[in-house]
């Protein structure tokens, strides 16, 4: 898979989380309660709206615990659809660490904690392939870029006893 296709594929993958924060730029716990109560509220309220014009009865008939009862399961589903969208940055950070070979950079430049973690994930990954003294590719980092030519494309001289 190409780096264009991967990092489209990231932004998709990023795009809760980036409207998340937007609301709360530097908090990943606030982000996680918003999602969190608006699965409690959105179905109450709409709970209380449906129910109001029936507080006259005393008994409900079966629609209106069907209307209840999807109601709340409707809540629920989103609220952990919404959870484990805004887990996204978890879950890449989960893949970059777990990932043998190339790792795709992760974006930086959320500002909560999941942005911190991402920023260091990064940095770690740079650090790994990169010489510290020089800054140039170290054994592994040139063995990967030379996996990622297509064959024939790269001449490779090893000097034995260089000084």
């Amino acid at each position: 898979m190409s780096n264009a296709s991967n990092r489209s594929r990231l932004a998709l993958d990023m795009r809760f989380y980036a409207i998340l924060s937007h609301i709360f730029p530097q908090r990943f716990s606030r982000k996680v309660a918003l999602i969190a109560c608006s699965g409690i509220q959105i179905p109450w309220v709409s709970l209380t709206m449906y129910l109001t014009p029936l507080s006259d009865r005393f008994a409900l008939s079966l629609i209106d615990l069907a209307v209840i009862g999807g109601t709340l399961m409707l809540g629920v589903l989103l609220t952990c659809t919404a959870m484990q969208a805004s887990m996204v940055p978890l879950y890449r950070i989960h893949a970059a660490t777990r990932a043998s070979g190339h790792v795709d950079r992760l974006p930086e430049y959320y500002r909560d904690e999941m942005g911190e973690v991402m920023k260091l994930v990064n940095r770690l990954s740079t650090e790994a392939i990169t010489d510290p003294l020089t800054g140039l590719l170290n054994r592994k980092g040139l063995l990967e870029g030379i996996q990622a030519c297509p064959r024939g494309a790269v001449i490779v001289f090893d000097l034995n006893q260089f000084k």
